[in-house]
């Protein structure tokens, strides 16, 4: 993909702040960590016994929390027309290739590969979207945009992440993942692009509408 042509050029001060969302100061309730611990919301220590770093056991209403927010993130896409597509998590190696998931050659690959396999774990779910419709030709401009929501697991080695938020439920090796996909014509790129963007932006403000809504009724 080319770098769109609005993205400033140079070093990370040269970037803009579009807009905010929620409030930006306030007293913290503690880290996610400490809340985690309190309420005893998830196992960092036995999933670093039975998988390794950076895995984590969900527990109790955090599992709950991951599957009603993907639920919730899916029945918002497919009633704005996106196709629902249930993902594999392993895909050909050729497919990870065809979709420019490979690593700059100063930087590590992300992706776990299958040993004795031609077979590799997905970090996304862009990768078995664009697989599915490989080798297909859209006849008509009439059949696009063609926009999926694909939900899987993602699976990252994170090479050459440490020290970047490596604390608790960042930089996970294993995560589940709500896909926005779109296939358009180039004249309609920009168009689209927007509108994954708007409906994100939408979602978020309405996730805290209902969070709002509920604390206050429960008076918490």
């Amino acid at each position: 993909n080319h770098t769109h042509p609005d993205v400033p050029i140079g070093e990370e001060s040269e970037a803009r702040l579009i807009r905010t969302f929620g409030p930006q100061t306030g007293e913290s309730g503690g880290d996610h960590l400490s809340i985690c611990e309190d309420l005893d919301l998830a196992d960092f220590d036995a999933a670093r016994i039975v998988s390794g770093s950076k895995f984590v056991y969900l527990k109790n209403e955090a599992a709950r929390m991951e599957l009603a927010l993907s639920s919730w993130a899916v029945d918002e896409a497919t009633r704005a027309g996106f196709d629902l597509v249930s993902c594999p998590d392993l895909v050909r190696d050729d497919i990870v290739d065809s979709c420019g998931f490979a690593p700059r050659s100063d930087e590590a690959s992300q992706i776990y590969t299958i040993r004795d396999t031609d077979l590799s774990l997905v970090g996304t779910a862009e990768i078995p979207l664009g697989g599915m419709l490989s080798n297909r030709v859209f006849e008509s401009e009439s059949c696009l945009p063609h926009r999926m929501v694909g939900i899987s697991h993602c699976f990252r080695t994170e090479a050459g992440s440490a020290g970047k938020e490596s604390k608790g439920l960042y930089r996970l090796h294993q995560f589940t993942k709500v896909e926005l996909f779109a296939v358009s014509t180039p004249e309609k790129s920009d168009d689209i692009l927007e509108e994954l963007c708007l409906f994100q932006q939408d979602l978020y403000v309405a996730f805290r509408v209902q969070y709002i809504i509920h604390f206050k009724s429960n008076k918490i």
